[in-house]
This record gives structure tokens, sequence and C-alpha cells, in this order.
């Protein structure tokens, strides 16, 4: 899989202050082609193999990092190459440590509750 095939997305600012305020939430394996990558450039000496390399030398102390947003979706936040050597590699998921919102706010937005009669106040 190269660079290009992992989609690119440019955050906004409130995406960043969202991310700066996120935890720690613990370890998943997720598909490898449900992330969104943060970072625009690749190194032009990436060596898909190397990386890939890499991140099974290093699994056990450095893994990759993602963003859950509250709507689910999966920012890459550290360990581009690594990742992407994965896909080149053709693992189809990879073993992260997730960040995201935790507490009674984590998770999309609620609706307001509904009153007797249908109405909010």
């Amino acid at each position: 899989m190269q660079a290009g095939r992992l989609p690119y997305e440019d955050l906004p600012p409130e995406r960043y202050r969202e991310m700066a305020r996120a935890q720690f939430v613990g370890y998943e394996d997720v598909p490898i082609n449900r992330l969104t990558r943060t970072q625009d450039r690749i190194d032009p000496a990436f060596d898909p193999e190397e990386a890939a390399l890499a991140y099974d030398e290093n699994m056990a102390t450095d893994l990759p990092e993602v963003y859950r947003a509250a709507d689910g979706k999966l920012y890459l936040l550290d360990g581009h190459h690594r990742v992407l050597g994965l896909a080149e590699r053709g693992d189809p998921t990879v073993r992260v440590r997730i960040l995201g919102r935790t507490g009674p706010n984590a998770g999309p937005p609620r609706p307001p509750p509904m009153f007797p009669g249908g109405r909010n106040r």
C-alpha cells in the first residue's frame, strides 16, 4: 500500500484541540485501511521493509498511536512509516495505542432528553 492509498486529512484546529485533551484508552488491533494519516509527507528514502521490521522489533515498547474521534474515525498520530511498511507487507491490521476521550462526555453527542408531551424544555 502506497502512502497515497492511506487517506490523508488536513485537520482543522478544533480537531487538534480535541486530540490535545485525549487520554490513553487502551491497546487495540485496528484495520490499517480504516486509518487516516495526519502526516502529509512521507520520507522519500522510506523503505517499507525496514519500517515493517522496525515495528516488529519495537512492538513491545513503541506502538503507533491512534486517536479515536467521537465519531469513530481513527487518526494515525505517530508511526506513519511503520504502519505504511506493514501495509506494503500485506498485514491487514496493526496493534496500536488508542487515545481518545474518556468519561461521561466521551462518544458521540446525545440528543437532548424528551419531556412528557414530546417537547424539550
